[in-house]
């Protein structure tokens, strides 16, 4: 997503089929019948209501709301994507460049994989309008649902998961414990790689790293990350696919719903939500695992509702990143050592870095890969995307 109108030869959108599958917000409610200020978030969202659907033509980011939490054994029914609007249309709009739309609510289907379908089915009519999307609410096992988009049309995608576990367990029966296993081994399988974000290693079979190291898949401790959380960024630049569990976040920043003592605090979250605003190109970005009816004075609420302010954030910065092919607008280095030559580039406009593969394609790095170059080693995450296209 850049400043380069991307839709210029597409039809207007036909929103008469999605509307079908989303709910309306009712806007007094969530705001207890009081008018927002004119800066605030509520007034300044295009927001689907009874008598209004937005123009998706003219949005850059679009929010979809799903109340669907039966993948984690919630079957009263919840509201956790409005409790989240409230904490949100209340914070200020800062970000005058970006358009933003509110869908509304999935309509839960008879099944949860009815859910997943319905999201699935949204995204694909979507897809062509480049569009980012953030999906807020549901259990984590909405993520198959974000996957099962591009399944439909045959899109190859890269897939960033953070969450304090790697939900492969078939020894549980909610789809929110064993939602990865069929997404990333499946035939025919879409995800050309998956990386796992904020893992702790006490919650995590060993065996089960092993396993997914030899798919090729990439997973980070908590640990690690909090000491560098910038690595992050690359990591999730590439990504089509995104979506960030509460289980990541240390329980005294979730209260009531954040599973361990340790995890990604709050402001952590919030710069991996920014990263994830900031990806080369439209991204679809869910929060999930949130119910209101535990959460503790509506904090867990809060802090989601900060998370997606900064994800805005990265959104307004990546409007104005130049496509990679316009090199005026990158510094270019090359730093030929051995046998191999690596080109790096960073953007004028955002300070971020790639390198250059022997294929002649560009993937995200950080300022440690050039100085590991520089310094006439071979930077890991070159030797990693290169074991990957073998």
């Amino acid at each position: 997503m850049n400043a380069e109108n991307k839709n210029l030869n597409l039809p207007y959108f036909d929103s008469s089929h999605i509307e079908t599958m989303l709910q309306p917000i009712d806007l007094y409610m969530l705001s207890n019948d009081e008018l927002y200020l004119p800066k605030q978030l509520g007034s300044n969202i295009s927001i689907h209501n009874k008598d209004f659907f937005p123009d998706i033509d003219t949005a850059h980011c679009l929010i979809i709301g799903i109340n669907d939490l039966r993948g984690q054994g919630v079957y009263i029914p919840q509201e956790p994507a409005n409790a989240i609007r409230k904490q949100l249309y209340n914070m200020y709009y800062w970000h005058n460049d970006l358009k933003i739309a509110d869908l509304g609510n999935i309509i839960s289907g008879q099944s949860i994989k009815d859910t997943y379908a319905a999201l699935a089915n949204i995204l694909v009519e979507l897809a062509p309008y480049n569009k980012n999307i953030l999906i807020i609410g549901g259990s984590n096992d909405n993520v198959i649902g974000q996957y099962l988009a591009h399944q439909q049309i045959k899109n190859i995608v890269e897939i960033t998961g953070i969450d304090a576990l790697i939900d492969i367990n078939e020894a549980h029966h909610e789809p929110c414990s064993n939602y990865l296993f069929g997404m990333l081994t499946n035939e025919p399988n879409y995800a050309s790689h998956y990386n796992h974000l904020g893992f702790q290693s006490y919650y995590v079979n060993p065996d089960l790293l092993q396993t997914i190291d030899k798919l090729k898949f990439d997973c980070y401790r908590v640990g690690k990350l909090k000491t560098e959380l910038h690595e992050a960024e690359p990591l999730m630049r590439n990504s089509q696919v995104i979506y960030f569990d509460i289980a990541a976040l240390a329980s005294a920043f979730a209260p009531g719903i954040a599973i361990s003592p340790n995890g990604f605090t709050g402001e952590e979250a919030c710069i991996l939500s920014r990263y994830a605003g900031t990806t080369q190109q439209p991204t679809s970005f869910g929060i999930y695992g949130y119910n209101p009816a535990v959460d503790v004075n509506n904090i867990t609420a809060a802090q989601i509702a900060q998370m997606i302010w900064y994800y805005f954030d990265g959104s307004q910065q990546q409007l104005f990143e130049a496509p990679l092919n316009k090199l005026e607008n990158y510094y270019a280095f090359k730093l030929p050592f051995a046998d191999v030559d690596i080109e790096f580039l960073q953007s004028k406009q955002s300070n971020r870095w790639w390198m250059k593969l022997p294929t002649g394609n560009f993937t995200p790095c950080s300022y440690a890969d050039y100085l590991t170059a520089s310094r006439n080693d071979i930077p890991e995450r070159w030797l990693r995307v290169q074991e990957r296209d073998v």
